[in-house]
């Protein structure tokens, strides 16, 4: 085995084109290089708490996105969408990402049909290239009022099969030994298993055919143009098929990967000249997406040539192997995957484990043989109930979607089993995959020229609003307008001020970095006031603009039958019975003209706020002295809602709920109690939906209100389901119902923008205390000690936490990313049986 294969007899004609060779080497490694450097490709993994949901509840997810095998710091935004079937986008999520890391929360419609469901998530960036770049994760929504059990399907159908042939090196070549590997799927892209045999058109059997793991084999031959070959096949619904082999190329070189060992890739090229040297002198390049990029000049021999590639130029991941011939023309193709075997290891330790309702259960994670130059790691956690967590440990992790998943073509069923074990017959059944699903492709001929590849979405640094004024003329100064914004943010936040104009008439108002809705006043001035002459044109960077995703497969081992475990059904039926406990939801009847007050209510309140039974007083179209304090006006407002004790002493009761009396601090904070624990005392305060407190909404004059809206439990878009009294949601006016700045408001133009996602908190409950708590159902995953979020992250070698969950049996899923070099952590599943 050798790096270079020459004999003496060629030794001549290796110096005479040396150096053409090298500026031949040169020109691809450049190219490769700037392809990289202008295209770089990010990728993103999802982890949520949970497979499996029930409507209403909510999905608490973590993204993590990288580029060039790191955190990636390219984008600042991420989008994340739930889609169905027919790719109708239901709920989007807008984040904004910090070193590569965004936490969000989704809520899930309960009008949501029990089915396979995709989240899908992407920056605009990623919007430039394929489809099969967009992480993709498959989860199965359970609707509550299904009392059938069923497997959800599209439609009842006969099983298709189909197979399909990959020659190595990406042809069959006239009179070389190939190694062919082939595919079968279902028509829903699952593999199937088959058997068969290979056959000349003369009827002469030349190897048989069975599948080695998920529809997946292999077998070699030697073709010949005198003949045409084609399989018999044998599928599992006892049909047989002929299946052609693809066309065999007259000349070429065959590439093929013999070994693969811990420092070095054994290649073997063959061909077979018709012309005296036409495939002499190649070039080998090798290159990943990080960045790294090693090209090869060779010679060849007709007949079989062997050479290594050493490993340790790469890092983890697919390897792309490309062979040029001197015309720069690619001659085969391949992909391999590396695997230095650099991943942190993870091991849990147990401190105290009790299995008591609601017991606490601590526990310590300690990283081993970290790299030298790893000063921090990024970590999450999730904790789920063992019965609820429906997750498969073959499934997609963090190590495979990032690494194999997001660089292949096609569905790859189970990329997390090729990832527990490394043992020989593991590494081959990964081979396949590599030989079977093939990698993006980009045209040669247009990354060799340097040729631009027309991108149509930016890299997104920040949210900005950008418009133009139609019909602007650069022309006299006193003719030029200013544009004067009025911003009003969701969270009451405002913005006023001036942008002005470039030579086009065009303006930006950067890095506003926005969360929720937002409403836009705005008009052109001259300054001697507005100018009706000119219109405006608003614009709000948003990557997420399409009515319906492109096609994916939603593919998903999750059965609607997941959900007949006892724990599930417990679940189900305390949701049903909180909700039984309050009146329907009102119904909306066709043809029906819904009130004024409906119609407040319905430009004030997002949907997530419309779930369940509520009651609402409208302020703009029904007067209240603005001298009434808004204690006092709550007083009987609201059906079985009760207001006792003074303004800075309130208790409130709903229907005779078991509660405890709490006094407020003198910083006017609520108690500690209100924070750590549902405030069985206090409803929870929102302020245009945002959430608030108590001594926070006390003080708003009723002349500033445009609704209140209570919400008796459960009240899903609030801690412990609203607890025991529910919530107050609080819609201040807006600026065209009469709330301040409405003289400077007058007369402008609006638009509505819709910022970053409100995230939710996650709530943590203390089931130290000594109460009603206790032996209050939990209707949120288990509480993690450390953070508000289900998903923490860390940045400690050691590190320890706590665990307060309900069931005996849990899965704690512990996945990660490091800050600084591309090693990246397997998904570890422990139970509390293998505690010990």
């Amino acid at each position: 085995m050798k790096s270079l294969y020459v004999k003496s007899g060629i030794f001549f004609l290796f110096l005479n084109s040396f150096f053409r060779i090298n500026d031949t080497g040169d020109k691809i490694k450049s190219a490769i290089q700037d392809y990289y450097k202008n295209y770089p490709q990010e990728k993103i993994y999802l982890q949520t708490d949970r497979s499996a949901f029930m409507g209403g509840q909510r999905i608490w997810y973590k993204v993590y996105a990288t580029s060039y095998g790191v955190p990636s710091r390219l984008s600042m935004i991420v989008y994340v969408q739930l889609i169905d079937e027919q790719g109708n986008i239901l709920v989007r999520n807008k984040l904004p990402l910090k070193q590569g890391v965004a936490l969000g929360t989704m809520q899930l419609p309960d009008s949501l049909p029990s089915n396979h469901y995709q989240l899908r998530s992407f920056t605009s960036w990623m919007l430039n290239f394929e489809e099969s770049g967009i992480f993709h994760k498959s989860i199965f929504i359970k609707n509550l009022s299904d009392t059938v059990v069923k497997v959800v399907t599209n439609s009842i159908q006969a099983k298709k099969f189909t197979l399909h042939f990959f020659p190595e090196g990406g042809d069959l070549v006239e009179g070389n030994i190939c190694n062919l590997a082939f595919k079968a799927t279902d028509q829903n892209g699952l593999p199937a298993e088959v058997y068969g045999e290979l056959k000349d058109d003369q009827g002469v059997m030349i190897t048989s055919l069975h599948t080695i793991h998920d529809g997946m084999g292999n077998c070699s031959l030697r073709t010949t143009l005198q003949h045409n070959y084609f399989a018999i096949v044998h599928f599992p619904d006892s049909s047989i098929q002929k299946v052609p082999l693809p066309h065999i190329k007259p000349l070429g070189i065959s590439l093929r990967v013999i070994e693969q060992t811990s420092e070095i890739i054994s290649l073997q090229l063959a061909y077979y000249e018709t012309l005296k040297g036409q495939f002499h002198d190649i070039h080998l390049a090798a290159f990943q997406n990080t960045g790294r990029v090693a090209v090869y000049p060779l010679q060849l021999e007709p007949g079989l040539n062997r050479f290594d590639i050493p490993k340790k130029a790469f890092s983890t991941g697919i390897l792309r192997l490309t062979v040029f011939d001197k015309n720069e023309l690619p001659q085969a193709e391949r992909i391999v995957f590396i695997d230095n075997k650099d991943q942190l290891e993870l091991q849990l330790h147990q401190d105290t484990v009790s299995f008591k309702p609601k017991g606490k259960s601590s526990f310590t994670i300690q990283l081993k043989n970290v790299h030298p130059q790893l000063d921090s790691v990024n970590l999450s956690i999730s904790v789920t109930d063992a019965s609820k967590a429906v997750e498969d440990s073959m499934s997609d992790n963090i190590f495979s979607a990032l690494l194999l998943s997001s660089e292949l073509r096609g569905y790859v069923n189970n990329p997390g089993y090729y990832f527990r074990h490394n043992d020989e017959e593991t590494q081959r059944e990964l081979d396949l995959v590599m030989l079977t699903n093939g990698w993006r492709h980009f045209t040669w001929k247009q990354i060799l020229n340097n040729e631009s590849l027309g991108l149509t979405h930016p890299v997104e640094k920040s949210q900005y609003l950008s418009g133009k004024i139609i019909g602007y003329k650069n022309n006299a100064a006193k003719d030029q307008p200013d544009v004067q914004l009025i911003i009003q943010n969701e969270d009451n936040s405002k913005f006023i001020g001036k942008v002005y104009l470039d030579s086009n008439g065009n303006f930006a108002l950067r890095d506003y970095n926005n969360i929720g809705q937002s409403v836009v006043y705005f008009q052109a001035t001259n300054g001697h006031g507005m100018n009706k002459n000119f219109r405006i044109k608003l614009n709000v960077n948003n990557a997420d603009t399409l009515g319906k995703a492109p096609d994916a497969p939603v593919i998903s081992n999750i059965q609607n039958s997941t959900f007949n475990s006892p724990l599930w059904m417990e679940e189900r039926d305390q949701i049903l019975t909180f909700r039984a406990k309050g009146l329907l939801k009102p119904v909306t009847v066709r043809g029906y003209t819904p009130s004024k007050s409906e119609m407040v209510a319905k430009k004030y309140v997002s949907q997530l706020f419309e779930a369940g039974y509520y009651h609402d007083i409208d302020l703009i179209n029904n007067f209240y002295p603005n001298s009434i304090r808004l204690f006092d006006f709550l007083k009987g407002r609201f059906p079985g809602l009760s207001l006792i004790g003074d303004e800075d002493n309130p208790v409130f009761d709903f229907r005779g709920s078991d509660h405890q009396h709490f006094t407020l601090l003198n910083n006017g904070e609520e108690p500690p109690a209100s924070i750590h624990a549902p405030p069985t005392s206090y409803p929870y305060f929102f302020i245009n939906e945002i959430r608030s407190y108590y001594v926070v909404a006390k003080d708003i004059p009723l002349s500033d209100i445009a609704l209140i809206r209570f919400i008796p439990p459960p009240a899903p878009m609030a801690p412990f389901n609203g607890a025991l009294i529910g919530v107050i949601s609080i819609y201040t006016k807006k600026w065209d119902e009469g709330m301040a700045f409405k003289s400077i408001a007058e007369g402008n133009n609006h638009f509505i923008i819709h910022g970053y996602s409100v995230n939710r908190e996650y709530y943590s409950p203390d089931y130290s205390r000594n109460d009603n708590l206790v032996t209050t159902p939990d209707n949120e995953p288990p509480y993690i000690g450390m953070d508000m979020h289900p998903l923490i992250t860390v940045a400690l070698f050691t590190f320890h936490f706590i665990i307060l969950t309900k069931p005996k049996d849990f899965v704690l899923l512990l996945k990660g990313l490091t800050i600084k070099e591309d090693y990246l952590t397997r998904t570890m599943f422990f139970t509390s049986n293998s505690f010990g």
